[in-house]
């Protein structure tokens, strides 16, 4: 008894030395690894590093290089969470071979240093202001193309994948990054509900494959979602746009939940003829009518989806512009 109280207290001392500085971010435990993925995953295959933004923060990132000339995807977290949620979906980019790399934002999880030294939290970071912390995140995007550049990554091999509010920042770099190959935003929102704007960015998103992936159970984040689809068919052209919804959310869920596999055959071949008996999704029924461009409200506040415990079977509908 005393040596499994002994080998219990060195496990909590080892673990609480290995916690990353912002304790009060760190993710939820993660769920089973689903069926499809086919093995059991413990960890990320690439290695942890630190990369250096800019304007002086160390960023905590997990880079896997790529096989031969296959992609490199950009994983973003949602508002809250760390790289860690990517752990069960790295298993399937990793088994086709694609590269990746998965970030700490500033202020989550191992990327809390600020440019001074001190240690702090997104949730000390300004809500509002287009220059607030969130949008400097675009940073940490940027230290990761520079990383990727030096191991002879082009932005043309260069694939963003973001959840919640990474969604809505793969948006806006991606639109000041025009040869990135390509973005996946799941549950992105008009404004992340930190000034985190992405209707502009829609808009001159350019002729590049684009994958929408929303929930339906926060009508606000469907609606947005909607918004942002009928704005980004003017932009992407025919048969480049994927619009898929599922029944609940978070962002962070839905990937491990449902929709991997999906994301996996997406990157793959982004550009599907359209899918033939599925009812397709009405933006005129869902969201009461077809926005006006200059109508858009850029400025609303699009909260984050809450985490609403556990799933209800799901059913994935898919769109094609």
């Amino acid at each position: 008894m005393r040596r499994h109280t002994l080998i219990a207290a060195l496990t909590a001392a080892a673990f609480s030395l290995s916690a990353p500085c912002c304790a009060q971010t760190q993710p939820q435990p993660l769920e089973p690894v689903p069926p499809q993925f086919e093995q059991q995953w413990t960890g990320f295959k690439g290695p942890d590093t630190y990369i250096t933004a800019s304007d002086g923060w160390k960023l905590a990132s997990t880079y896997l290089s790529p096989v031969s000339s296959q992609p490199v995807v950009m994983l973003l977290h949602a508002l809250g969470r760390t790289k860690y949620d990517w752990r069960p979906f790295s298993v399937g980019l990793a088994n086709n071979g694609y590269g990746y790399i998965a970030l700490d934002l500033r202020g989550h999880g191992g990327s809390c240093l600020d440019v001074s030294g001190s240690t702090t939290s997104w949730k000390n970071f300004r809500r509002t202001g287009t220059d607030n912390e969130f949008n400097q995140m675009t940073r940490d995007l940027e230290a990761a193309l520079s990383f990727l550049a030096a191991r002879g990554v082009p932005e043309s091999s260069v694939v963003l994948l973001g959840q919640g509010l990474g969604a809505n920042l793969a948006a806006k770099f991606a639109a000041i990054h025009p040869d990135i190959a390509m973005a996946a935003l799941i549950t992105p929102t008009l404004n992340a509900n930190r000034d985190v704007l992405t209707v502009n960015p829609m808009r001159v998103y350019g002729k590049r494959p684009l994958l929408i992936i929303t929930a339906v159970d926060d009508q606000r984040v469907y609606k947005e979602a909607l918004i942002l689809r009928s704005i980004a068919q003017m932009s992407v052209g025919p048969g480049k746009l994927t619009f898929v919804t599922v029944q609940k959310g978070p962002s962070w869920k839905i990937i491990n939940r449902q929709a991997g596999d999906l994301i996996l055959q997406w990157l793959k071949t982004p550009e599907l003829p359209p899918v033939t008996g599925v009812p397709a999704v009405s933006t005129e029924t869902a969201a009461g009518a077809e926005p006006d461009e200059t109508a858009v409200d850029d400025e609303a506040l699009s909260p984050e989806p809450e985490d609403d415990g556990e799933p209800a079977p799901e059913e994935l509908q898919f769109t094609e512009n």
